[in-house]
């Protein structure tokens, strides 16, 4: 399935056929291996059969029941968590909500990973794959109080940092889009998310419409307003990201977002 949708092959039957054949097989699958057809599914936007994505919630659980019995710090490891968080990524952009056990699994597995790497100092787990969790839990709606609290601290400890390690805009937007998507929006998280934009803009990072929306959305619903200093330089950042520009970077930046982007 992931060679067919590389080659663009749209023919939903096809894919299909494939699910139900692997069906019957999908305990002996990998993370990587569920990975790769939940992408591919979609990519191609492949809804059926519904027992195929029943079957892969269960073989997910199996495959993270024992990170949730071992001792903090002895669970799955970074390679595994990236396949996981992308099978349910892939759940949520079928918008498969149902299946709250393996959202909430997949985020128990990040979170109690991200708690106990920032115990034993060793830069915790990659930000990018955070903020696509926190994108798929908002889309999917369903919240799990450790990981958004885990992913809250690891924004304020950046905010420090933001001058010297730039995050890409699209990672710090689509964790605009979690947080708003279950009211999360106290002024301390939104400034931090605030300065961290402004860090990334100052680097030269251009906002895509997309952004620029989910930024609005979670920063104007802050509890009380931004330092005043900082929205007006971001006002006037986001602002210069817009302005007109020569075809070419026009369709670079489109090109460099295709290949970026998640949704």
């Amino acid at each position: 399935t992931w060679s067919m949708a590389r080659l663009v092959v749209q023919d939903k039957g096809v894919y299909t056929a494939a699910c139900r054949s692997a069906e019957p097989r999908l305990e002996e699958f990998q993370a990587s291996e569920l990975s790769s057809i939940t992408w591919a599914l979609a990519t191609v936007g492949v809804q059926e059969p519904e027992t195929f994505f029943v079957a892969i919630e269960q073989q997910v659980l199996r495959l993270v029941a024992p990170a949730r019995t071992l001792p903090a710090g002895a669970g799955s490891s970074e390679y595994q968590l990236y396949e996981l968080v992308h099978v349910a990524w892939a759940c949520a952009a079928l918008s498969k909500m149902a299946y709250e056990q393996l959202y909430l699994a997949v985020a128990e597995v990040v979170a109690t990973a991200e708690a106990s790497r920032h115990q034993r100092n060793s830069g915790g787990v990659e930000f990018r794959l955070l903020a696509l969790l926190a994108w798929t839990l908002g889309k999917a709606q369903h919240f799990h109080h450790g990981f958004f609290a885990s992913l809250r601290d690891r924004i304020l400890a950046e905010e420090s940092e933001a001058a010297a390690l730039p995050f890409k805009i699209r990672d710090l937007s689509t964790c605009c889009y979690g947080f708003s998507a279950f009211g999360i929006v106290e002024a301390k998280l939104c400034s931090a998310l605030a300065t961290l934009l402004l860090a990334a803009l100052r680097a030269g990072a251009v906002l895509s419409t997309q952004d620029l929306l989910f930024f609005v959305v979670c920063l104007e619903r802050a509890s009380t307003p931004l330092d005043a200093p900082l929205y007006a330089e971001l006002s006037e950042r986001a602002l210069h990201s817009f302005a007109p520009c020569k075809r070419g970077e026009v369709v670079a930046a489109k090109k460099e977002e295709a290949h970026g982007g998640w949704l």
